[in-house]
């Protein structure tokens, strides 16, 4: 409840430990604590939507004094490895010969067992109900289930692991630059910062480094030289958007260890057997696509279907969300459809009609609106009204529909009870944040406007796509469980092919997805995982599970409960905790006969 670390973001979601303890940190959900913890006066505990039944036992409370904090309990806490350096434990890394062995024995392994058996060229079930092949993926429907058709005409589930690619696999170091180089934007830019790879580092940028950051640059043990031949994995973000660090030097330990593992007989060549180890692992772990984020390096190695991506980014005009600081596109913005356009056909040009891509996801987790409350449910509506209708094509075709609707402002007055003197004042902005009563024709027209946003957002995309990628599914924007609300699902059901979301529970459940019967379309779950805390890891992530036999129970838990779902043709796994380690724990043999009847 109290020391100097307490409130201070050195850019972890939660510092590890202090000291040496069989505690259990409870781990705040959203990082840093904001709350001023001296003052809490109670104590609650809960269960969220959980999978199976528990029992939470408490005893024993009381108030401790904490061991004093050494002052350099942050200092050196990560190896030249990327691993955490005061600890050790089972299958950490301290040498370079260490990572050669588990190659060799890793290759030698997945040459002897091979790929999972009983599936097609694309990976669908061999020995099931054939359908009709288009030469692409397609949705179809068995029965009462919904499923992919792989492009020759076998029923497919796609099963895999989302983020396959380089980009978000640095951390920052501590340093920056003074020279301004590194932190030119560059001009019609497609890809956003987070999705980038690596920008290689010139000496003219790195002769200016110097420590921007000196708590954590402390952290780091081993960083390399400049001059080092693992230099070439330091990079730079120019921005970030829930770090202390707005911008800085950053490096991969992950490439790194790739390059001591494999070797770099040619420039690249760590990369190389990289991508090919990677899609034999993935086929060995029965495994049957690419989720999302997939790296453009395997769109075109045609040994596993994939999910192809891309972010609409640009100078459009936006709307505030309400919520968080988010904003949304002003999708009546022309901008915006020019826009949608430019990153459509970039990916087109990527995937270059490829028939192992299954679809497209564009953009993730938009903001949508926060449900729970009526002002959180329509913020983006309310924050659009507040906008001067002549700065704003979204306030404006808000106007012109209302407009059109009343006729006259005291029309619209006497249904919203408003007093409005005038269509200029409404044009001008207004605040219905401090209205105490959204009455029932507000929300009616509030519904319909959300709607009619995020129908526009839907259709503005799936045309481009249908222009430039006709051959390949639309999946989407991967809607959020807590931005999930039934205006924008309804829109997105008029334009999309596969309905889309990133749901981070123990199991899918099913009462939360009875409204996919009220929709009935396929859907895919984009993101999920559970994790561990340590010894390697510092931070479970977003759902904990107690250690890795229960982590191996809440995913095989969860897949079961996606492949039950007859709306469900999908689930990607995101933050795997110790890949090498993963196939083991799980009941792999059920998993195969994804669509089988008898299962």
């Amino acid at each position: 409840m109290a020391g100097k670390y307490l409130n201070k973001d050195n850019g972890f979601k939660d510092d590890p430990s202090p000291w040496k303890t069989n505690a259990l940190h409870m781990k705040y959900l959203g990082g840093k604590h904001p709350y001023k913890l001296t003052e809490i006066t109670e104590i609650n505990f809960s269960v969220l939507h959980p999978a199976v039944n528990k029992t939470i036992i408490i005893d024993n409370v009381r108030l401790v004094e904490n061991p004093e904090i050494p002052e350099d309990y942050l200092v050196g806490i990560v190896d030249g490895y990327g691993q955490p350096a005061k600890k050790d434990y089972e299958a950490k890394i301290y040498s370079d010969k260490q990572l050669k062995e588990l190659a060799v024995n890793e290759l030698a392994i997945l040459d002897k067992e091979g790929p999972m058996t009983g599936r097609s060229k694309y990976g669908g079930w061999l020995n099931g109900p054939k359908q009709n092949g288009t030469g692409y993926f397609r949705v179809g429907k068995v029965g009462s289930k919904f499923t992919l058709i792989d492009p020759d005409g076998y029923l497919f589930f796609s099963h895999g692991i989302a983020n396959a690619r380089m980009s978000n696999t640095t951390t920052f170091t501590g340093r920056d630059f003074k020279n301004d180089e590194v932190r030119k934007d560059e001009q019609a830019d497609v890809t956003p910062e987070d999705s980038k790879g690596m920008i290689a580092l010139k000496k003219a940028v790195t002769t200016t480094s110097f420590v921007a950051h000196p708590e954590r640059y402390a952290m780091f043990v081993d960083l390399p030289t400049y001059d080092s031949p693992l230099a070439n994995h330091y990079s730079y973000r120019k921005e970030h958007y829930l770090s202390p660090f707005k911008q800085g030097e950053t490096f991969s330990h992950y490439q790194a260890n790739l390059e001591r593992k494999y070797g770099e007989i040619t420039p690249g060549a760590h990369l190389t057997k990289w991508k090919t180890v990677t899609l034999d692992r993935f086929l060995n772990w029965r495994f049957t696509s690419i989720g999302n984020w997939t790296g453009v390096e395997f769109y075109h190695q045609n040994k596993m279907p994939y999910f192809a991506n891309g972010w609409i980014i640009g100078d459009f005009k936006t709307v505030p969300s309400g919520y968080w600081g988010g904003v949304f596109p002003d999708v009546f913005d022309k901008e915006f459809e020019y826009r949608a356009e430019v990153t459509v056909k970039n990916i087109a040009n990527e995937v270059k009609n490829n028939p192992c891509c299954i679809g497209v996801f564009i953009d993730n987790e938009k903001n949508w609106g926060l449900p729970g409350s009526l002002k959180g449910h329509y913020g983006i509506v309310i924050e659009a009204l507040k906008l001067n209708a002549t700065e704003s094509p979204t306030k404006m075709k808000f106007v012109t529909l209302l407009q059109s609707k009343y006729t006259s402002i005291n029309k619209l007055n006497k249904a919203w009870e408003t007093h409005f003197t005038s269509w200029e004042v409404l044009m001008s902005g207004v605040d219905l944040t401090k209205k105490d009563n959204l009455n029932k024709k507000i929300v009616r027209d509030f519904s319909e406007l959300l709607e009619l946003i995020a129908s526009k957002y839907f259709e503005i995309t799936k045309l481009a796509l249908k222009k430039h990628m006709p051959n390949h599914l639309y999946t989407g924007c991967r809607f959020a469980a807590w931005g999930m609300n039934q205006e924008v699902v309804k829109a997105a059901k008029k334009h999309v092919d596969v309905m889309s979301y990133n749901y981070y529970e123990e199991t899918i459940g099913s009462k939360h997805w009875d409204f996919l019967k009220t929709i009935d379309m396929p859907s895919i779950i984009g993101e999920f995982h559970a994790g561990v805390v340590g010894p390697d890891t510092f931070n479970a992530g977003l759902v904990m599970a107690a250690n890795a036999k229960d982590r191996a129970r809440m995913y095989t838990k969860y897949m079961e409960s996606v492949i039950d779902n007859n709306y469900f043709v999908g689930g990607a796994l995101v933050s795997v905790y110790r890949l090498s380690n993963f196939r083991s724990c799980l009941r792999w043999r059920k998993l195969q006969c994804w669509i089988c009847p008898e299962h």
